[in-house]
């Protein structure tokens, strides 16, 4: 409704009625972008509501300025694997970068919620330089790992001293559901966006396996499924009435 709001007002519309009917399927402050994804649809629904067609930079810019950062809102826009890089200003540049078919993709939750700002919270104000530099070599070798399904490139990439030391302490179960999911075949697992969600890579075959892996150390009340990633990003449907 912020993201609706905020369109409708960028587009002269101050006063709008009516009934929204919403559904979604993705976990709600568990590390897998609800919230971006929710601002791509108010503020696509408040372009079609006003006659205008979808313009996915646009949106880009300003979906950025309501979620504070593109990282999330760009693959919910475009689909697919999705990168940004800003320019000197800011600006938000996003590109797609290729993704290998045959990987499977592995989420699961524990039912506990952890609000964006205190997963900020944990985080460190400054990381070493040295730090900063292997997480360069690492993200590089997992987008390459991605392209190709390289598993060893993927199993570098996915390691991560910047944000998952300071955050697994605050997910119950994390760190043994992470090291279950290595067990039982996942090339990499780690904590999905902020967490409390977890997020593993494997071979589809695998998938389901791991799943259960991740379930049974997460315990009583925990959610995951086996992700497909989508590759349109937001569409506009044509309902019949």
């Amino acid at each position: 409704m912020r993201a609706l709001r905020a369109g409708l007002h960028a587009r002269g519309h101050h006063a709008a009625g009516g009934v929204l009917r919403v559904h979604s399927s993705i976990p709600v402050a568990r590390g897998l972008g609800s919230s971006a994804a929710a601002t791509v649809a108010g503020l696509s629904l408040a372009t079609l509501a006003t006659g205008q067609s979808l313009d996915r930079g646009a949106l880009l810019v300003h979906a950025t300025e309501l979620e504070g950062h593109p990282d999330n809102a760009a693959p919910a826009l475009y689909g697919g694997l999705i990168a940004v890089a800003r320019d000197e200003r800011g600006a938000p540049h996003p590109f797609l970068l290729p993704l290998a078919p045959e990987i499977g993709f592995v989420y699961a939750a524990p039912d506990v919620e952890i609000a964006t700002p205190a997963a900020r919270a944990a985080l460190p104000t400054a990381v070493p330089h040295a730090a900063a530099a292997r997480m360069l070599g690492r993200m590089a070798a997992l987008v390459r790992g991605l392209q190709t399904r390289d598993v060893e490139l993927i199993r570098l990439g996915m390691l991560d001293e910047l944000h998952v030391p300071h955050r697994l302490p605050l997910i119950n179960g994390a760190e043994r559901a992470l090291e279950a999911a290595r067990a039982t075949g996942a090339w990499g697992a780690t904590i999905s966006g902020a967490g409390s969600g977890l997020i593993a890579v494997c071979e589809r075959a695998a998938a389901e396996p791991v799943l259960a892996a991740l379930l049974n150390e997460l315990g009583a009340g925990s959610v995951g499924f086996v992700a497909e990633p989508d590759l349109y990003g937001v569409r506009e449907l044509q309902v019949a009435q």
